[in-house]
């Protein structure tokens, strides 16, 4: 065994490596690493020096335009929202004068007479000039003494459209097509197929709207439309006058 070792050793070192074997030289790897690290150190810089003048600039234009809207456009705001705030009475015609005799005695003076009145605004949809009506009747007193069945059944017919267009038959509107019936011809038919029972879901707040958009929509659209002018309260006059922009 120790024979075979020595032959095996003196093989080995009777081998030569060829004279042309050079070595390769190998570059350190921190010079790469440098030059990377380099490169991203000015990448930072420059999106730093970026954000930097980013928030510069912002913060001059929000200076800029705090100053034009505090300072220089300041007179143009107030009256902005003195426009805005303000409420203005207005009146059919100056108060008449009063009439006195030649002994300073009052013969004829004035009576304000606190009106609440509708006027229809262009483009109203009914819908919302019913809940304009129930808000009107959360606000003040309404009689509704006046309220006859055929303005009920009205109210009941414009809050329940597609209910009560069911009540017209196939022939009826085979009629109407063929322009033997008309308009009022059919909400003629549907007013009379209205029952009581149908009317009964009405309470005292649904009468009192009931008659308010009554008088919401009684005569020509464009007049104003009173609502109440007799025994108007302070509260409710007070009241109509506070919710009056939302009216």
């Amino acid at each position: 065994m120790s024979l075979f070792k020595h032959k095996y050793i003196n093989h080995v070192s009777k081998v030569k490596l060829p004279k042309n074997n050079k070595t390769k030289t190998i570059k350190p790897i921190n010079k790469i690493t440098s030059k990377s690290s380099k490169n991203l150190d000015d990448i930072i810089t420059a999106r730093y020096l970026f954000i930097s003048v980013f928030i510069i600039l912002s913060f001059i234009v929000i200076l800029i335009r705090l100053t034009k809207l505090q300072v220089v456009d300041y007179d143009k705001y107030v009256a902005y929202l003195e426009t805005a705030t303000e409420k203005t009475v207005e009146g059919s015609s100056a108060p008449r004068g009063r009439i006195y005799d030649r002994n300073y005695k009052l013969l004829v003076d004035n009576e304000a007479i606190k009106t609440i009145y509708y006027k229809k605004e262009p483009g109203i949809k009914t819908k919302e000039e019913i809940a304009l009506a129930y808000k009107v009747g959360s606000l003040i007193d309404v009689d509704y003494d006046k309220l006859s069945e055929y303005r009920l059944k009205y109210f009941y017919y414009v809050n329940n459209y597609d209910e009560c267009i069911k009540k017209i038959t196939n022939d009826e509107y085979k009629k109407y097509r063929e322009r033997k019936l008309k308009n009022t011809d059919l909400e003629k038919l549907i007013f009379e197929r209205i029952t009581e029972e149908e009317l009964s879901i009405y309470k005292e707040d649904d009468l009192e709207a009931a008659y308010i958009y009554y008088l919401m929509n009684k005569g020509y659209s464009y007049a104003e439309k009173v609502i109440k002018n007799k025994n108007v309260t302070e509260k409710e006059y007070a009241t109509i006058s506070e919710n009056i922009d939302s009216l």
